[in-house]
Order: structure tokens, then C-alpha cells, then sequence
């Protein structure tokens, strides 16, 4: 059983990568990208809005559950995604206070 499939791009110096996130199954980067969709899902262009210009801070598994914590940007101006990797999981964005 498949998790929904969210994709962000990332860059730095020269460096491009794509940030994977299934819901429930796993959580990577990668330089490479096969089936991508002409037109990608309604939650993958809202956390393009929200995290474009962004950059990752912090990367956290909160306590010992299968739940991480990607912190994009500072102070009030930041965002959370939560990614719960089990079951069929969820991907949740939140701003700086949660």
C-alpha cells in the first residue's frame, strides 16, 4: 500500500535535490525524479507557497515515534511539516507555533 506522494525542490551552491515525502512510508532526498506529474497535487503547490524561498533549519524525530520534524525558516517567519511514518501516515504543515 502506497502513502500519498509529496515532492519539494531544495537548492544550495550549485545543488539541486528534491525532497520525497510518502505519507506513512519514507522521507529522502534525490537528484532524480521519474513519473513526475505535468500538474502537482493541491497540498504539494501549498507547501511550495508557503516553503519556496525557505530554508531548512532543523530536521528533528520528536521523542521515540516515528514522527519527524522539518523546521523551514526562523522565528515567526517559520514552518513546520510533520510527517508521521506509520500506517498510512499524514503530512501536516504548521506555522511556527504548531
Amino acid at each position: 500500500m502506497s502513502g500519498r506522494l509529496y515532492l519539494l525542490k531544495l537548492s544550495r551552491a550549485n545543488r539541486k535535490e528534491h525532497l520525497l515525502i510518502e505519507s506513512g512510508i519514507r522521507l529522502h532526498t534525490t537528484q532524480y525524479i521519474k513519473n513526475q506529474k505535468d500538474l502537482p497535487s493541491g497540498f504539494s503547490m501549498k507547501l511550495r507557497k508557503h516553503l519556496g524561498t525557505k530554508k531548512v533549519e532543523n530536521i528533528a524525530q520528536l521523542g521515540i515515534d516515528r514522527v519527524v520534524d522539518i523546521t523551514f525558516g526562523r522565528g515567526e517567519a517559520a514552518y513546520h511539516i510533520l510527517v508521521e511514518l506509520y500506517a498510512s501516515g499524514n503530512v501536516i504543515l504548521t506555522d511556527h507555533s504548531y
